[in-house]
C-alpha cells in the first residue's frame, strides 16, 4: 500500500462505498493534503458532499494512521541506537552519536565551514555495521547544490575502502549504495519525499541527508504566508518519515546577515545576584534562513563556523589548514555544547584529539 494515498487507505480501513465514491470523485489524494488543506470539518463536510459523521470517520481513520498508539515506558527501555560521525570527540557533541530516532536535525552556517562535508561523511559512516558505529544501511542523498561534491566523495570513499577493505573491496561499493537525487524546486522536492516512503518500507535506508533546503527555498515562493505553509508542509511530511521509520533527517540550511545593536551594560546598573549574568553570551553577525516557523519544526539545530584562526593538519604533512567549530544550538536530545575540528583528508576531525579518530 502507498502510505500517502488516501483513498488506498480508506479502503483498506473498510470505509464505506459512498465515502471513497465522494473521496476519489472530489477529495484530496494524500494523507496530507487532507490534514493540511486548513479547512474546518463544517466545510470539508461541503466540500466531499459528505454527512459530518462520514468526515469525523475518516478524519478518525487518518489520524489513527498518522499517530501511533501509546506505549508503556518499559517499552522504551531499549538501548538507544546511534551513527558515529567518525571521531569520538566530535560524538560526544551528539551524546554519544547521532540518534537514530533524532527527528529533524539542521545544521547551517557559511558557505566553506564544513557543512556538506559533514553530510558526506555521515553517508560513508551509515553503512557501517551497528557494531562499529554505523546504521548498517543505506543512505539517501537529496542534493540541491549541483554534483559539486562528487569529487570530495569519492576522495572519502577511497579513505573507507581502504580503512574498511573487509568490508568494501573498492570505493565503488559504498559510492554505489548511495542514493542520491538532484532537485532544482520545491515542486521536484516534495515529488522526491512522496517518493522516499515507498523505498523506506523495505528498511534498507537508515539515513536521509537533503542539501540544502534553503538554496530550494529561495528560488521557490517570495510569499511569505505561502512560505510558511510549504515549510510546514515538508516538514510534517519528514517527521512522519523520520518517527514512522525510525530516521534521523539531516537538513542544511544557510545563514543571512542581520544588523545587531551593541548592547553596553553597566554593572552597576544590573542585579549582581542575577544568574543569568553568569551565562556564556554568543552572538553573530549571521542568522539561519527560512525563519522562526521552520525553527519550531526541526528536533535539533547546530552551527558550523570556519574560524580565521590556522593550525596543522597532521594527516596532510603538517599543512596549515582552517579551525572550524560546530555546536549545538538547541536540541531536544542533545548537549548544548561546541567541538572543534579540522577538514583532513580522511574526513572530520577534532581538533587536538587526533588520537581519537576511528
Amino acid at each position: 500500500m502507498s502510505l500517502n494515498n488516501l483513498y488506498t487507505l480508506l479502503e483498506e480501513s473498510n470505509t464505506k462505498k459512498e465515502i471513497l465514491g465522494e473521496v476519489s470523485e472530489k477529495g484530496p489524494r494524500t494523507v496530507y493534503e487532507f490534514i493540511q488543506d486548513h479547512l474546518s470539518l463544517k466545510t470539508k463536510t461541503r466540500y466531499l458532499n459528505l454527512t459530518s459523521k462520514d468526515c469525523e470517520e475518516i478524519l478518525g481513520t487518518v489520524s489513527s494512521f498518522l499517530v501511533r498508539e501509546p506505549v508503556k515506558v518499559s517499552e522504551l527501555q531499549t538501548e538507544e541506537r546511534c551513527l558515529s560521525v567518525g571521531d569520538r570527540s566530535l560524538d560526544e557533541l551528539f551524546g554519544k552519536g547521532i540518534p537514530q530516532n533524532g527527528g529533524l536535525i539542521e545544521i547551517y552556517g557559511e558557505a566553506g565551514c564544513g557543512k556538506t562535508n559533514f553530510c558526506l561523511q555521515l553517508l560513508c559512516q551509515a553503512q557501517l555495521p551497528k557494531i562499529m558505529g554505523g546504521f548498517g544501511g543505506r543512505p539517501i542523498y537529496i542534493s540541491s547544490e549541483g554534483y559539486g561534491y562528487i569529487d570530495r566523495l569519492l576522495q572519502l570513499s577511497e579513505h573507507y575502502s581502504e580503512k574498511y577493505s573487509d568490508l568494501f573491496k573498492k570505493s565503488e561499493d559504498l559510492i554505489n549504495e548511495i542514493a542520491v537525487e538532484s532537485v532544482s524546486s520545491i515542486d521536484q522536492l516534495l515529488v522526491s519525499i512522496n517518493r522516499l516512503i515507498p523505498n523506506l518500507e523495505s528498511g534498507d535506508y537508515k539515513l536521509i541527508v537533503i542539501d540544502s533546503i534553503a538554496s530550494i527555498m529561495r528560488v521557490g515562493t517570495d510569499q511569505a504566508i505561502s512560505r510558511a505553509k510549504i515549510l510546514l508542509q515538508i516538514a510534517t511530511k519528514l517527521k512522519y518519515i523520520s518517527s514512522t521509520f525510525n530516521i534521523p533527517v539531516i537538513l542544511v540550511n544557510q545563514v543571512s546577515s542581520v544588523i545587531r545593536e551593541e548592547v553596553n551594560l553597566n554593572k552597576s546598573m544590573c542585579d549582581s545576584n542575577d544568574p543569568f549574568l553568569l551565562l556564556p553570551s554568543y552572538s553573530d553577525k549571521s542568522t539561519p534562513t527560512l525563519g522562526l516557523v521552520w525553527s519550531n519544526c526541526i528536533n535539533t539545530r547546530i552551527c558550523f563556523k570556519r574560524l580565521k584562526r590556522k593550525v596543522i593538519d597532521p594527516f596532510q604533512n603538517n599543512q596549515n589548514t582552517a579551525l572550524r567549530s560546530m555546536n549545538v544550538v538547541f536540541s531536544s536530545s542533545m548537549p548544548l555544547d561546541q567541538k572543534y575540528f579540522i577538514i583532513s583528508n580522511r574526513g572530520l576531525v577534532s581538533y587536538g584529539f587526533q588520537k581519537d579518530f576511528f
